[in-house]
Order: structure tokens, then C-alpha cells, then sequence
């Protein structure tokens, strides 16, 4: 790993040669679009997904067992409960959902990297995932979930490799 020491990686993005107040308001306005789209996309409506079958799962989960497929059943599971407690809000309650799990994949990538490739690289690349999420599915499902996981593994490993710490992986 000494190919990856901190003045190889911070060169990666020294040609940002930015006042530290334009870097400021680069950064808030990075980090206000990754917030503001998906709240604004999520009071969109359907989108042509599987909206519909994800939605019947997470109501249905326990009243027609036959009808629902479990191979996703942590996510159902997760959806259930939600419903239990915001299923008054209808979809966007499911929309909520989603936005929150969201932000947190932005939130945890962007503690992870920001000193690592820099801030305003790392916030520019969630800008473009998230711009990239919502071209699926504007519900909780168990593809953004799946990710989440995939996420926190992927961060934990890294702390292990970095910190040479063997209870993180």
C-alpha cells in the first residue's frame, strides 16, 4: 500500500487551486443540490419500475404470504415496519424512505473520502450518484438497501486495510 500514501492521493486533486471562500460556496452548493433533488424528485409520483409489486410486498408481507417473493425478505421486512408507522402518508411515505436511505449513502461515502480525494471531488461524485439513483426506483427497495450494505462493508474494509486493524473486515 505505500503506492497509495497521502501525497500520491492529495495530488489527485491539487489542480483545484480555489480561494478558500470560492471552495466554501462550491462545497454548499455541492452539497445543496445532493440534498434538494432527491427531496424535490420524491414528489414526482410513480415511476415505471417496480413500484407497484414493492409496495404490495411491504402491505402485504404477513396477509398474502403466496403472492410475495422472499428472497428480499430483510427489505420487505424493513418496508413493513415503515408502513406500519407512516403508512398514512401513502407512496411518499416509501419516497421518504428512500430519500433517507439515500442521503445516508451520500453522508457515509462522503465521510469516508473527503480526505482522501478531496471535497469538492468527493461531493461532485455524489452529485452524479445521486443524479444516477433516481433514474430507477423513487421507492425503498432492496436494490438501494443491497447497495447500502454494500457500503458499509466496503468502508469498514477500508478502515482495515488503512488502519491495519483486522476487526473491521
Amino acid at each position: 500500500m505505500s503506492e497509495l500514501s497521502e501525497n500520491t492521493v492529495s495530488r489527485s486533486y491539487a489542480f483545484l487551486k480555489l480561494k478558500p471562500k470560492t471552495r466554501l460556496w462550491i462545497e454548499r452548493l455541492l452539497i445543496l443540490a445532493i440534498i434538494a433533488y432527491p427531496l424535490t424528485t420524491m414528489f414526482l409520483g410513480l415511476d415505471l419500475g417496480d413500484t407497484g409489486y414493492h409496495v404490495y410486498a411491504y402491505v402485504n408481507v404477513f396477509n398474502t404470504p403466496d403472492k410475495i417473493n422472499y428472497t428480499s425478505i430483510f427489505s420487505t421486512l424493513i418496508g413493513h415496519v415503515w408502513y406500519r408507522l407512516f403508512g398514512g402518508f401513502g407512496l411518499l411515505s416509501f419516497n421518504i424512505l428512500e430519500v433517507i436511505l439515500e442521503l445516508s449513502m451520500a453522508y457515509l461515502a462522503f465521510q469516508t473520502l473527503k480526505n482522501v480525494i478531496g471535497r469538492i471531488t468527493t461531493l461532485t461524485g455524489l452529485l452524479v450518484a445521486m443524479l444516477a439513483m433516481k433514474t430507477y426506483l423513487k421507492v425503498f427497495n432492496y436494490h438501494q438497501l443491497n447497495v447500502w450494505f454494500l457500503l458499509i462493508m466496503m468502508i469498514l474494509q477500508y478502515h482495515a486495510i488503512f488502519t491495519n486493524k483486522s476487526i473491521y473486515s
